[in-house]
């Protein structure tokens, strides 16, 4: 991580093969922060001291800080899944991907792009239509079936 100071990191809770998962990805820049902080995060993590008993055994570890970047958090629990987008530091506005895919003016509402929607999030109470984008899994469906070519990737 010295080398290549960026990093991507996932991790999922819940009942393991249940929908009952929250999840959450990180991705961003980061920087050795040494081991000065190294009891905090056993203060916060006390099965480390389990891993690492003996003061000789954490004499390895160092600490890593993500200071700039963005994420995601998916609640799998929820129907339909329920996505939110957050921002690290400062400069982290500069680096967030808004992704996803939209409905433009071309829409006839032909609700094809509704019936292969895995999450039935798209909203037709308004002109255009509008995806939800805190549902929406971007799984790329609603685009591959619209005869109008009106929605597009972000």
């Amino acid at each position: 991580m010295t080398e290549k100071p960026y990093v991507a990191i996932s991790g999922m809770c819940g009942a393991e093969g249940t929908m009952n998962n929250k999840a959450i990805s990180i991705r961003g820049k980061v920087r050795n922060i040494g081991s000065s902080r190294l009891s905090e995060v056993f203060e916060q993590n006390p099965y480390m001291a389990e891993l690492y008993p003996e003061e000789e055994s954490r004499m390895a570890l160092e600490v890593f800080q993500v200071y700039e970047g963005n994420g995601e958090f998916f609640d799998l629990s929820v129907k339909p899944i329920y996505r939110s987008g957050f921002v690290l530091g400062e400069e982290g506005e500069k680096s967030v991907h808004i992704g996803g895919f939209f409905i433009t003016d071309k829409c006839q509402e032909c609700r094809l792009c509704d019936s292969k929607c895995p999450q039935k999030c798209i909203d037709f109470s308004v002109k255009p239509p509008v995806i939800n984008q805190e549902n929406c899994l971007h799984c790329g469906n609603c685009i591959s079936v619209c005869p109008f070519g009106a929605i597009e990737k972000r």
